[in-house]
């Protein structure tokens, strides 16, 4: 059924063309539909129209590799195959890039996002003193990576949210 439903989805994505006049965030979700729930990751990157400029679709079940240059300030989503957050290799890869947002989604249909600024860029936070505290702040009963991410966020001034 996921298969039928999947292919569905997939089909009416390539027939109907994605207005001009549409909001960047429309146009970057319903690329993220297209990804979403997928067994393998796959990597989209957009400008801040919406536009793709890159779509990476050589993943496995557990990364997608993604060319680093020449996305500075753009947008990129990716689609995780279980319903997690953000990796650390995620963010250090925005980072890397110089990216102004990331956004991940996940099978269950959350769809996360965390927000850079020109004054606020990503860090690598587990490279930093902080990260020990972040982890041990959130506790070994409880972790879960959106409480690492809303941390990470709030400490340097980034903005981080989920949402359906």
């Amino acid at each position: 059924m996921k298969t039928i439903l999947l292919a569905l989805t997939l089909s009416l994505c390539a027939i109907l063309p994605v207005s001009a006049t549409q909001s960047p965030e429309l146009k970057i979700r319903a690329a993220e539909a297209t990804i979403r729930g997928l067994p393998t990751e796959h990597a989209i990157i957009f400008n801040s129209a919406g536009d793709i400029v890159a779509r990476f679709d050589a993943g496995t079940a557990d990364d997608v590799r993604i060319s680093i240059n020449g996305f500075a300030g753009d947008i990129m989503t990716h689609n995780h195959t279980l319903n997690v957050s953000f990796s650390t290799a995620d963010v250090d890869n925005a980072r890397e890039m110089g990216l102004s947002q990331l956004r991940v989604v996940e099978p269950d249909g959350v769809t996360c996002a965390l927000t850079a600024t020109a004054d606020h860029p990503f860090v690598m936070m587990w490279l930093t003193d902080d990260y020990p505290h972040t982890i041990d702040s959130i506790g070994a009963e409880d972790f879960n990576w959106d409480g690492v991410w809303r941390h990470y966020a709030a400490l340097y001034g980034l903005r981080y949210g989920c949402s359906r």
